[in-house]
């Protein structure tokens, strides 16, 4: 028995598939690359792709992994199989899987995307259907064949299933099961412990604000764990092009070069580029501020204060 994928959005109420996303969801249980830009369904395409397979008997709901880079994107893919999933159980129990096919040539399962278009509340016109189908093919009603809470897919961030990993076999490395990954603002805000705490006085005499340092930093921590990068290495890096100040070029060519793309970027003429650009705030203020207190210098600002210093 093969269920094909237009009869399965047929049934569960999706616009047909295109025959691209046919392909996608209907291709052999095998490793594959699909390569797909933005705005063409790709999401869809899994969720149709993971409800053909448990559909078809291929894999059972359980054995189904996805995995995506954020958790906005875990959460939508996750949000579409599992209502798919519920809507197959429903032609499961009723016993017309094997029938879905022949159902959708004959058009009868076109009622299903009307009443999900046109809005069906608690979903009782959608049964009442189902069961005139069950009437006129004479299907065998099966029941309830698996339990939603335990035979259910596993949808979430690489990151957040890397961790339960980690979670689950701590202990036979030595490590913590209770760690637990930070948060967007916990990283952020142990960064910016970690800058104002660093000692490097090069921190300084930069020109950008406190916030762009700390974000550049938490960054290039992310990006190094992400790749397996060797933070030692990471820093000698830039020896390689300690000659790049030495080597000859044409100083009035590179003025040119210059003033050309400035008066792209702010798409104007000659005359934008020749304007003074607004400085970025300094982090370098904050920082000896924060050096100041933490020795116990007092006030880092000489002007009088009527209350005391309150920095």
């Amino acid at each position: 028995m093969i269920v094909s994928p237009a009869a399965l959005a047929a049934a569960l109420g999706q616009f047909p598939p295109t025959p691209e996303q046919s392909a996608v969801i209907s291709a052999p249980l095998a490793p594959a690359l699909v390569v797909a830009g933005a705005g063409s369904g790709k999401t869809e395409t899994m969720a149709g792709r993971v409800v053909w397979l448990v559909a078809n008997g291929h894999v059972p709901r359980s054995g189904i992994l996805g995995l995506t880079f954020t958790r906005k994107a875990a959460g939508e893919l996750s949000e579409r199989i599992r209502r798919r999933l519920d809507r197959l159980a429903e032609f499961e129990d009723a016993g017309l899987l094997r029938h879905l096919d022949a159902l959708h040539r004959r058009g009868a399962l076109d009622v299903f995307g009307e009443l999900e278009r046109a809005g069906d509340a608690g979903g009782a016109r959608r049964h009442a259907a189902q069961r005139r189908l069950v009437d006129d093919t004479g299907a065998q009603t099966l029941g309830p064949a698996t339990d939603a809470l335990l035979e259910r897919p596993t949808v979430s961030t690489y990151n957040s299933f890397a961790d339960g990993i980690v979670r689950e076999n701590a202990v036979r490395i030595g490590r913590d099961p209770e760690a637990a990954v930070l948060s967007e603002s916990a990283a952020w805000l142990l960064m910016r412990r970690v800058v104002l705490d660093s000692d490097d006085e090069r921190l300084e005499t930069r020109e950008n604000a406190l916030r762009s340092i700390i974000d550049g930093a938490l960054r290039i921590a992310r990006d190094g764990v992400d790749n397996l990068v060797d933070f030692d290495e990471l820093a000698r890096f830039g020896a390689a092009f300690q000659d790049v100040r030495e080597r000859t070029f044409d100083p009035q060519r590179h003025h040119r070069l210059r003033r050309r793309g400035a008066c792209r970027r702010a798409g104007r003429g000659p005359a934008a580029a020749r304007r003074p650009r607004r400085r970025v705030p300094a982090a370098q203020a904050a920082i000896r501020r924060h050096r100041l207190l933490r020795s116990g210098g007092g006030c880092p600002d000489d002007r009088p204060r009527p209350s005391g210093c309150r920095h």
